[in-house]
């Protein structure tokens, strides 16, 4: 029993650290090219929406994504409020 355990925690934290690693590396690439890329891992989705909002860590995964997509936002915001800035200042 406590190796089953084991290897489903073991595979939980080995999912969520290739989510962060593929998502951080795409978020690089499309960053040397300009772009903003909102990164959707693969999600298992089985059951009923009552069922999915009742898996905690399904809730937390979905939770850690908009955070991600949320500091993504705020920095494309950030940046075209400066590139317009420094646009309109050259323009003068």
């Amino acid at each position: 029993m406590k190796s089953e355990n084991v290897q489903v925690t073991v595979t939980k934290d080995f999912k969520e650290d290739l989510d962060k690693f593929i998502s951080t590396l795409t978020e690089s690439i499309y960053k040397a090219k300009g772009q903003t890329l909102l990164y959707i891992p693969p999600l298992e989705l089985v059951g009923t929406v009552k069922e999915q909002a009742a898996n905690k860590e399904l809730t937390q995964r979905l939770e850690q994504i908009i955070i991600r997509w949320t500091r993504q936002i705020r920095e494309v915001g950030t940046l075209g409020t400066t590139t317009t800035t420094a646009q309109n200042l050259s323009l003068k």
